[in-house]
């Protein structure tokens, strides 16, 4: 992966923030998923240039931070999801290592960049994946609100199909819906079946009509 720019630092010309890299990545990311990316962002007279491999040139100076972002996040903005889903795992931990404190505690082990780095992820994806005690125990937003974007799909995964909506705050009228996915224990054959078609009811239900036909193609496994 490379990552340079065709002006020298020092040069008077506009350089690229780190508002304009996110809003970058974020139409990268966009174009991608609807297979219609040809390598090249363009804002006024500032251009970026992205291989298949997330590597970039950028036709001004980029700040540090910028860089930053961009070299982090082009790869999977620029992952093809033609073979299926990309999936990533998230979770925030200490510096020693826990992510939770000895009674369970939760929030926050982690500091504000860190926050900023998860909801950056959030705003790069079709869905957040997280199981029902994780819902029961928190009551996750699961939304993007420390930087500019989209909230994603939420789905919880609900093996003994005792779900309860996601927040429920009146915010939560805001936010995407989510998808509730079931299965009794041991359910197989025509239980099996009959779970998959009460999960389909409850999307044809909580989705906006024709969305619930529309797969995720990057996930994030985790709040």
């Amino acid at each position: 992966m490379t990552a340079s720019s065709d002006n020298p630092t020092h040069a008077v010309t506009p350089t690229v923030p780190v508002a304009l890299a996110w809003r970058w990545l974020r139409q990268v990311a966009a174009l991608t998923r609807d297979d219609s990316f040809d390598g090249t962002v363009v804002d006024g007279h500032r251009r970026l240039e992205v291989d298949a491999g997330g590597g970039w040139r950028c036709s001004h100076p980029v700040d540090e931070e910028a860089a930053q972002l961009l070299s982090i996040w082009l790869p999977w903005c620029t992952t093809s999801v033609r073979r299926g889903p990309c999936v990533i795992a998230q979770l925030g931990q200490s510096l020693d290592g826990r992510i939770a404190t000895v009674t369970g505690a939760s929030h926050y082990v982690t500091g504000k960049q860190s926050l900023v780095h998860l909801h950056r992820m959030r705003a790069l994806v079709d869905a957040v994946v997280v199981g029902a005690g994780t819902v029961d125990a928190d009551d996750p937003q699961l939304t993007v609100r420390h930087v500019e974007g989209d909230n994603p799909l939420r789905v919880v995964l609900d093996p003994r199909g005792g779900y309860r909506p996601i927040a429920t705050s009146s915010a939560s009228r805001r936010r995407r819906p989510g998808i509730s996915s079931t299965r009794a224990s041991g359910a197989t054959g025509s239980r099996r079946m009959s779970a998959s078609r009460r999960c389909r009811r409850r999307r044809r239900a909580s989705i906006p009509r024709g969305f619930w036909r529309c797969w995720p193609s990057r996930v994030i496994v985790g709040s």
